[in-house]
């Protein structure tokens, strides 16, 4: 008598596209620019880049998160980490040619923790 295994059917899951409709939903928030986006990644990738000029760049982020409807906070922190966490996921399996992506990773790691 053989062994059978259930097997888990990831295709939904590591599906780039859903990286990119969270992309898309967290931008449409407007909390950010990809100015924003570009800015943070910039210093934070640049081996001289500090805490104090990554927190500069959040600043405004945040303060524009803070004065949106709780509703519109609540939203928007859970799709951030969504997206945090898929693309945390899906890095592991995927070769990624989109360097924006992991801009965004980088800042929403961050911003989370704000």
């Amino acid at each position: 008598m053989g062994l059978s295994f259930d097997r888990t059917i990831l295709s939904e899951a590591t599906d780039l596209n859903l990286l990119y409709d969270l992309e898309t939903h967290l931008e449409d928030f407007g909390f950010y620019e990809q100015e924003d986006v570009d800015a943070f990644a910039h210093i934070y990738f640049d081996p001289k880049g500090t805490q104090g000029k990554l927190q500069a760049i959040l600043r405004p982020v945040v303060a524009r998160y803070n004065e949106a409807s709780e509703d519109e906070r609540v939203s928007f922190r859970g799709a951030l980490a969504d997206y945090v966490r898929l693309y945390a996921f899906l890095s592991q399996i995927l070769p990624f040619t989109d360097a924006q992506l992991e801009k965004l990773y980088v800042l929403g790691r961050l911003l989370i923790r704000q």
